[in-house]
């Protein structure tokens, strides 16, 4: 369970990492687009000042005009879903905080698993001791062990109950994790219908340059202003390609931290569903300790007209009681081990 935590804590911190990163290419994509609209500023004031030499050149101005719309729209879809993925990785971490808060319940119902089994021990304990001395004591040595015998019985009724909130707790938890993860999923389909858009608004764009670019090489011959504005727009192209590279980049790590947190609730899910088999283990035990408790009440109140040897006889059914409850708790602790198993892997 400790190897676990651990793993869960190191996928995390690079969770963590790759927000981190992500945030910064962020960063570089903004400061990208600054200079982008910076070059396109240039170029559209020298394409204003070379307005007047050629007709050809008005129709390049006009495309440049829609080719900086275009990329005005796919700009504004790529803030949406950067805006989007920041959301998801929110998202993934409360899920991870749900993970942990559900391990957590784990481990207590582990805990109390054990103090059953430890119950269930000393009650055979007990029975055991009362069979040893039903042979040379009277009626009322075999009442006091039954009585004996009773209580540890309910320690181990307690114990039981304790385990059942336990679970209850973990099944509520286990809800609101899945309510979460069916939002990652939402946003996770948001983020890629995003992304879809980004892509073809790109394209888009790119086949607004080529024809910008075609209308600039037509008009080159006219104005020696022209190859100036024409150098400008190369510039920013190249200046436009660094910044798709940069968006490219951080879809990337959006997308590959988006892969580590379903892996993430996968695990969790697999540590929920051996957690409720332990719990009903734990059940199982808490109905053997109550089939003990009558065994032995039964016992009580015949051990006042009966003579020793059928006080020995309740002792020993209560001893068959006591070693089923003590199965049920051996099987709860292998059932313990291998959620610690399944946790490793």
């Amino acid at each position: 369970l400790s190897r676990a935590k651990a793993d869960a804590e190191g996928r995390a911190e690079e969770l963590a990492r790759a927000k981190a990163a992500t945030e910064r290419r962020a960063e570089q994509l903004v400061l990208a687009k600054g200079v982008a609209e910076g070059r396109a500023e240039e170029l559209l004031r020298s394409l204003s000042a070379a307005s007047s030499d050629s007709s050809a050149l008005k129709v390049a101005m006009s495309s440049f005009t829609e080719m900086r719309q275009e990329s005005a729209r796919a700009k504004a879809v790529a803030d949406a879903a950067l805006k989007s993925a920041t959301d998801a990785s929110a998202a993934m971490a409360t899920s991870l905080a749900a993970a942990q808060r559900e391990r957590d319940s784990a481990l207590a119902v582990a805990r109390s698993a054990d103090e059953a089994r430890r119950a269930a021990e000393a009650a055979v304990d007990e029975a055991t001791h009362a069979r040893s001395e039903a042979s040379s004591r009277e009626v009322e040595s075999a009442k006091a062990a039954a009585r004996a015998a009773e209580a540890r019985a309910s320690s181990a009724e307690a114990a039981a109950e304790r385990a059942g909130a336990r679970v209850t707790e973990l099944s509520r938890a286990k809800a609101d994790a899945e309510g979460r993860a069916e939002e990652l999923a939402r946003a996770k389909a948001a983020t890629e219908r995003r992304a879809e858009q980004l892509v073809l608004a790109k394209g888009v764009a790119e086949g607004r340059a080529e024809e910008l670019l075609r209308s600039l090489s037509a008009a080159s011959s006219d104005s020696s202003a022209l190859k100036v504005a024409m150098s400008s727009f190369t510039e920013m192209r190249q200046e436009s390609a660094r910044a798709k590279a940069v968006a490219d980049a951080a879809l990337k790590s959006a997308t590959d931290a988006s892969a580590a947190m379903a892996t993430s609730l996968a695990a969790a899910q697999r540590e929920r569903d051996s957690a409720l088999a332990v719990a009903r283990s734990a059940d199982e035990a808490r109905r053997a300790a109550e089939a003990a408790v009558d065994e032995a009440t039964h016992a009580r109140s015949e051990a006042s007209s009966r003579e020793v040897e059928s006080a020995k006889a309740a002792a020993r059914a209560a001893e068959a009681r006591a070693s089923s409850a003590e199965a049920a708790a051996e099987r709860a602790g292998a059932r313990v081990t291998e959620l610690s198993r399944a946790k490793a892997d």
